[in-house]
């Protein structure tokens, strides 16, 4: 996605950790635990529902800034309610717009109706990511 908004807002509303329900509806909290450099170790609780279906998720990732505009962070899952997960951001500043590329790759751990569940959690979760896009660029005009 393009937004209007400069490279460095878009990067820094990004790193601001405690802030990150103001994004997104779905994050309920989230707090920076420990950070040390470029690496940050961040826990966030999250709800969704799909349907009647509704879970809250808590997991803790390692936020890796590294550089070029690239943040990539993997969820500890011994601490998480996910199994395994990975999103990478890369921010691209493009003078008048800003883009941002997202890839993410959720396995959760805990029990998803089976068949259209599965099929229903990617779509919500393609969502979520188009809403959390949208609310950095709300959050950066609210900001300014």
């Amino acid at each position: 996605m393009r937004i209007d908004a400069d490279y460095d807002s878009i990067y820094g509303t990004l790193l601001d950790f405690e802030n990150l329900k103001e994004l997104t509806d779905s994050i309920k909290e989230s707090e920076l635990l420990e950070s040390e450099g470029d690496v940050h170790i961040v826990r966030i609780r999250s709800e969704g529902c799909v349907f009647i279906f509704c879970q809250s998720i808590t997991h803790v990732t390692t936020v890796t800034e590294l550089g070029r505009g690239y943040i990539k962070s993997i969820v500890d899952p011994k601490k998480s309610d996910l199994s395994y997960g990975k999103t990478l951001w890369q921010i691209i500043d493009e003078d008048e717009t800003t883009k941002i590329i997202y890839d993410v790759d959720i396995v959760p751990d805990f029990w998803i109706p089976p068949l259209i569940g599965t099929y229903i959690f990617k779509n919500r979760l393609a969502e979520e990511a188009e809403k959390t896009i949208n609310g950095i660029e709300h959050f950066i005009d609210d900001d300014e």
